[in-house]
């Protein structure tokens, strides 16, 4: 199940640094009506990364059959990861409020920003 969510974390992270980069085709959502707006790319979206990365952590941490204290930093690396993750995916989801710092750059001077 941990690879699984490894997996879905790279394309997940992918799909945020396509996102976050200034190219053409990576601003064609800004004009469009769809599921990808600004809360989606700049914060769900790298915020479910991280929660699927940590789930992962946690995963590997459970193959081990000792709760040495490597795989108790691990899981806490894990938990921490998922937690900091599932509360930005909540925000994402449905806040209308979010930090300005989560956005790049040319999406601030963006002329198609509402």
């Amino acid at each position: 199940m941990f690879i699984l969510a490894f997996l879905l974390g790279i394309l997940a992270l992918a799909g945020t640094i396509w996102l976050r980069t200034d190219t053409p085709s990576s601003r064609s959502w800004e004009t469009e009506e769809g599921i990808i707006d600004e809360r989606f790319a700049f914060v769900f979206l790298p915020s479910f990364t991280l929660l699927l990365f940590g789930l992962g952590i946690i995963g590997v941490s459970g193959l081990f059959p000792e709760f040495t204290w490597p795989i108790k930093i691990l899981f806490g690396i894990g938990i921490i990861m998922s937690g900091i993750g599932a509360v930005g995916s909540l925000i994402g989801l449905f806040s209308s409020r979010y930090p300005e710092w989560l956005l790049p750059q040319w999406r601030i001077d963006s002329p198609h920003r509402k």
